[in-house]
């Protein structure tokens, strides 16, 4: 026993129906695949903004640290040199006092 379906014969006015109705689909379809695109763009739009205010802060951040980071450098320097200046002339006074020593042996 076969399943087999009987179409009724095509007429000029069934297919022009055909035409007609997947021609209406067609333009639904366009109208609701533009407002997904729509949609997705928005969503997408907000996600690029998003990134880029993240972004924005991230830069911000690393250079308030780069800043605070050279002022400590900086200090550390100073310091550092000041040190150095104060070792200088240690020594040179230990060089002196034994120069005059030795001078004063002779």
């Amino acid at each position: 026993m076969e399943n087999s379906v009987e179409y009724p014969k095509a007429t000029l006015e069934s297919v022009w129906a055909a035409f007609r109705e997947t021609d209406r689909l067609l333009k639904e379809s366009h109208v609701e695949f533009n407002r997904e695109m729509a949609e997705s763009r928005a969503e997408f739009d907000k996600g690029m903004k998003e990134l880029k205010e993240e972004r924005k802060e991230a830069e911000a951040r690393f250079n308030r640290e780069m800043a605070e980071s050279n002022a400590r450098f900086e200090a550390s320097r100073a310091d550092f040199d000041r040190r150095m200046k104060n070792l200088g002339e240690m020594i040179g006074g230990v060089s002196n006092s034994n120069g005059t020593f030795a001078e004063d042996c002779q």
